[in-house]
């Protein structure tokens, strides 16, 4: 972002960057590819538990991806003046807990349980996107509330591969 920063105030360009938090949704990156969210759908999928590492109560800002293009899209059209440049957080700005969210995938499939191991990966212990600054110039608020849209995608997950079968 510095790099960008500098260039946009020598060049007089203009300069939008945005930080995505906890991107989910469909697409190329889901699945094995994707974030927790989307490695825990295929592991539903698979009938296997979803792993949360220590005691799930750590926090993340889930943010659908069709949030995302949407600020994307406002972003290319904000009117900038010279040298002006400007940093977004997007994501839903709502903290979620990751137990939170194993529960949220246990309600739309009852017979997924969840095991609990050590913290064997260093991530933050909260995680929430303060999204003000991006309502101001692209327009941004998030439509999905993440437990909606992770429920969503999981039930639109089981009914493909209900389809494929």
């Amino acid at each position: 972002m510095a790099m960008i920063s500098a260039a946009v105030q020598t060049s007089g360009l203009t300069a939008i960057m945005l930080r995505l938090f906890t991107v989910y949704g469909e697409g190329p990156a889901a699945g094995w590819k994707g974030h927790f969210i989307a490695g825990w759908i295929e592991r539903v999928l698979q009938g296997l538990p979803l792993t949360v590492f220590g005691s799930g109560q750590q926090t993340v800002d889930a943010t659908h991806v069709n949030d995302v293009v949407r600020a994307m899209m406002l972003a290319s059209k904000a009117s900038l003046t010279h040298g002006e440049h400007h940093v977004f957080n997007i994501g839903s700005g709502k903290e979620t807990a990751v137990r939170a969210i194993a529960a949220w995938m246990r309600a739309v499939e009852p017979s997924v349980s969840v095991a609990y191991e050590g913290s064997a990966h260093a991530s933050p212990p909260r995680q929430i996107a303060d999204c003000s600054k991006a309502r101001t110039v692209p327009d941004y608020f998030p439509r999905i509330a993440p437990e909606t849209g992770i429920q969503n995608l999981l039930r639109h997950s089981l009914a493909t591969r209900a389809m494929e079968c």
